[in-house]
């Protein structure tokens, strides 16, 4: 430790943790930038502390989104994504989560958010609030994930010697998801229909159309370009994009002659700025939500407790009804395990007892015992 003389002023020099400093000081002689230098040296030893345990909240957050998501606002408030650790897809329900958190946790710092911090987010998720609807647990478990990520992020990138507040909290007090299966049945999917052909959103009816019929996530359908769209030897098709599968893979989904026509009625439509096959008609950009519109719908509709992943529900208790193979169908849903798909099963049962019905007719013949009186 020291100093150096350059360009006609004195500069203090040192070291910390490897990294060297030099910032300008006033001197007149060797002796006194010396000593001026010592007094810097611990007034940066004392800032570098300071970093290390008093990181903001919004400072940490923002470094997650940009670094560990790969999502950037651009000068005219675009959302733009840059692959990094994670898919797009994933990255933008990652960002969901975190205009949830944020208002709760801005303005602390990381090292002053406690398990008691945690847990009355997860009553104020529960209750709601004037301007945020009432969750339920599986969601908050998903938004507590992102944040267990960030803090991971932060303790692992930075020089934050702090400690993952959120692993620490008990999420036995959370409930996970358990299956639920809620689909439509033949008057609902009229009314919803019907309503949907009547709507605001000139789209709609199309939108919900294409989910009945291909069983896509919500995601996966309002990501279709119409290059994704193509007709083989075998039959029209959407090839989705593995940057838009859930996992990661590139899936083909099979066009029914219904789901064919709808798509010829889109692609005569004026092509989007950026060639997607939904679209918003008065910003050509892609669809971010169609929430508004569809909740108008239901309502009309006089559907309850249903959402739009539950289009998704519907399309594989109509193809397991019509007699699909499980297997078959766990490859059109995308899903990454037969097991997955195996919960839609236990939904219709006339094939078991249809078999058990043969089984004993077959015993009866075979044994004389329907020729026995009682």
């Amino acid at each position: 430790m020291g100093s150096i003389y350059r360009g006609g002023r004195w500069y203090a020099d040192f070291t910390i943790q490897g990294k060297r400093y030099r910032p300008p000081i006033n001197a007149s002689s060797k002796r006194q930038a010396n000593q001026k230098s010592i007094i810097e040296h611990r007034k940066k030893i004392v800032e570098l502390a300071k970093t290390q345990s008093d990181i903001p909240f919004s400072e940490a957050m923002l470094k997650f989104l940009n670094n560990y998501c790969g999502l950037k606002y651009t000068s005219n408030g675009e959302l733009k994504f840059q692959r990094r650790a994670m898919k797009e897809s994933s990255a933008k329900r990652y960002l969901q989560s975190i205009k949830m958190v944020t208002p709760h946790f801005q303005g602390k710092m990381l090292k002053d958010i406690t398990r008691q911090d945690i847990a009355a987010y997860v009553e104020c998720r529960r209750e709601g609030t004037k301007d945020i609807k009432p969750c339920n647990d599986p969601t908050i478990i998903r938004d507590l994930s992102m944040f267990g990520k960030m803090y991971q992020y932060i303790i692992k990138n930075s020089t934050w010697d702090g400690h993952n507040v959120v692993a620490s909290f008990d999420k036995k007090l959370l409930q996970e998801s358990k299956d639920r299966i809620r689909s439509l049945d033949v008057y609902e999917k009229k009314s919803l229909l019907d309503n949907a052909k009547k709507s605001k959103n000139r789209d709609l009816s199309y939108q919900i159309q294409i989910a009945l019929l291909t069983g896509m996530r919500w995601n996966e359908q309002f990501s279709l370009l119409r290059t994704d769209f193509e007709r083989t030897n075998y039959g029209p098709q959407f090839v989705l994009r593995d940057t838009v599968t859930k996992n990661g893979k590139v899936r083909v989904v099979p066009l029914c002659d219904e789901a064919l026509n709808i798509v010829e009625i889109l692609l005569k439509k004026p092509a989007s700025l950026h060639g997607y096959l939904f679209y918003n008609p008065d910003t050509g950009h892609r669809i971010n939500s169609n929430r508004s519109s569809w909740e108008t719908c239901l309502k009309n509709s006089g559907i309850k407790d249903f959402n739009w992943h539950d289009l998704r529900h519907t399309y594989a208790t109509d193809e397991i009804r019509k007699g699909m193979p499980i297997y078959t169908l766990s490859k059109l849903l995308g899903h990454s395990n037969v097991t997955i798909t195996e919960k839609y099963a236990h939904l219709f049962t006339e094939d078991l007892h249809e078999a058990k019905r043969k089984v004993a007719t077959n015993l009866d013949t075979h044994s004389g015992v329907s020729g026995l009186s009682a």
